[in-house]
């Protein structure tokens, strides 16, 4: 998608970037970029049925270990995001 921007193929990108495009283009005087809120879901699941994840301490564990900022700023790069691992009300989710 951003070779077809950059090349003037097409006038308008929208969710189809990847955060390292949108770092590189929003640097770029001949784009405009803009940062809305969408209604995107990122989740992190384990497979439970027939693995060491059937024990609900485990994923209790594993869940408090991870680093939900941190992965949020690797995985994508650190594009803006207005709640991590949190409900539609704003409140930390519970362990599963």
């Amino acid at each position: 998608m951003r070779l077809a921007l950059e090349s003037g193929e097409i006038d308008l990108a929208y969710k189809t970037l990847n955060p390292s495009d949108i770092k590189d283009l929003s640097t770029n005087d001949k784009f405009i970029t803009n940062k809305l809120q969408g209604p995107y879901i990122r989740y992190i699941c384990y497979e439970t049925s027939e693995s060491v994840f059937k024990d609900k301490l485990l994923r209790q564990a594993m869940s408090a270990l991870v680093d939900r900022q941190g992965l949020y700023r690797q995985s994508l790069s650190g594009t803006e995001c207005s709640s991590v691992f949190h409900d539609s009300h704003g409140h930390d989710l519970p362990y599963r």
